[in-house]
């Protein structure tokens, strides 16, 4: 390490922008992993909604399926009663997957920016 140390300090005196050289490298470093994992992520919640969607449409098909075959009143009041305590139950199951997705994807974002300060940290410490 001792070398790999020297050279950085060679080449961060060798150059007019020397001292700001590894915090552009760092950023630059930095900035590519938020991309990759912003879509990486994107494409997962992507897939939450979309299951969610296709759940929500292939149960309305099937409620106005039920609601046509209805014979009385009373049997369309019951079909609708049960259609809306479904419709909440899965808003509220999709909302926590989604929650759930959020959450890993915070956690996930948040990741490369506290790595690439821990490494400059680290570097600015070595170079002290």
């Amino acid at each position: 390490m001792p070398n790999e140390l020297e050279s950085d300090v060679f080449k961060l005196s060798a150059s007019p922008f020397g001292p700001f050289a590894f915090w552009f490298e760092e950023t630059q470093k930095t900035v590519e992993d938020l991309f990759e994992t912003t879509r990486s992520l994107m494409n997962d919640l992507s897939v939450v909604t979309i299951i969610a969607m296709r759940a929500n449409a292939d149960a309305e098909f099937s409620h106005l399926e039920a609601l046509a075959r209805a014979r009385t009143l009373a049997e369309i009041l019951d079909l609708q009663t049960a259609y809306i305590n479904r419709h909440l139950d899965r808003r509220g199951e999709s909302m926590m997957a989604l929650e759930e997705t959020m959450t890993h994807a915070i956690e996930k974002i948040s990741q490369p920016v506290m790595d690439g300060f821990q490494r400059t940290l680290r570097r600015l410490y070595a170079l002290s």
